[in-house]
């Protein structure tokens, strides 16, 4: 009877080891970005995988999550200018139709000094240009979308956009404060939801290294429920909490890979 029971709980402790095994396993592997790979979320196709190539041309490869190909789109670029890896990818913010936007800036080979922004279609047809000018970023005011830009003279200047963006993660709840950065490890962008607590308009996320040294803080509003890090941070990684004068919430971890 002992041995038939010892029998049964040796079974029983297998087959949980093995379940416990099976829950984390390689899906897929991706050749080296020689830029930026991200997630990101279309209105009419939902998520995607993206891998930005900077060079001439600028290339972006689009995976379904099952990592299949969806498209490639190839945007040239002149000799002597070059792309910044820091698109910004939509399909709906631009105008209605259902063709991915890409969002660039290009900048002068010999000196770096920014060229023009564009937002190309998949089709790379220019929707938007303008020369001088830098992207500052997008914003989601309570009027709607803005696209910010900013020239040389260190003026900002503010365009209402048409269309929308697709939440790409649930939004915050006041209870939580502050959500996981998405995407997480990240190369050079990573976006922070947070929720101000009721009747507090002004907060702080702070950031800490691995060893609890404070090394980055940024203000936030109740005007925006998102942070968005770009290159703010070097190779590392990181522990961030929202801090209010009503409270701090719990810690979230960022790891930043270049």
């Amino acid at each position: 009877m002992k041995t038939r029971i010892l029998i049964i709980c040796f079974v029983a402790l297998l087959l949980n080891i093995t379940k416990i095994s099976a829950q984390i396993t390689l899906e897929h592997v991706y050749p080296t970005p020689t830029n930026r790979f991200q997630l990101i979320k279309l209105s009419a196709v939902g998520q995607k995988y993206v891998i930005e190539s900077q060079g001439k041309p600028y290339i972006l490869n689009f995976y379904n999550l099952d990592h299949s190909l969806y498209k490639t789109i190839s945007i040239p670029v002149d000799t002597s200018h070059y792309i910044l890896s820091n698109a910004n990818i939509s399909d709906h913010l631009f105008n209605g139709d259902d063709q991915v936007e890409i969002l660039v800036s290009e900048y002068w080979s010999s000196t770096s000094r920014v060229h023009r922004t564009r937002v190309y279609n998949e089709n790379l047809n220019v929707i938007f240009s303008e020369d001088s000018v830098d992207v500052y970023g997008i914003l989601n005011t309570i009027n709607g979308y803005k696209l910010s830009l900013y020239d040389f003279t260190h003026k900002i200047k503010i365009y209402s956009l048409p269309g929308t963006l697709p939440a790409l993660v649930k939004p915050i709840s006041k209870e939580e404060n502050i959500a996981n950065p998405f995407p997480n490890p990240a190369s050079t962008r990573t976006v922070i939801p947070y929720a101000l607590p009721d009747g507090v308009y002004k907060g702080e996320i702070i950031f800490s290294d691995i060893n609890g040294k404070e090394v980055k803080r940024f203000t936030v509003t109740d005007a925006f429920n998102t942070l968005e890090i770009n290159d703010e941070l070097e190779n590392g990684t990181y522990f961030y909490h929202l801090q209010t004068t009503e409270k701090s919430s719990g810690a979230k971890k960022l790891v930043i890979i270049k």
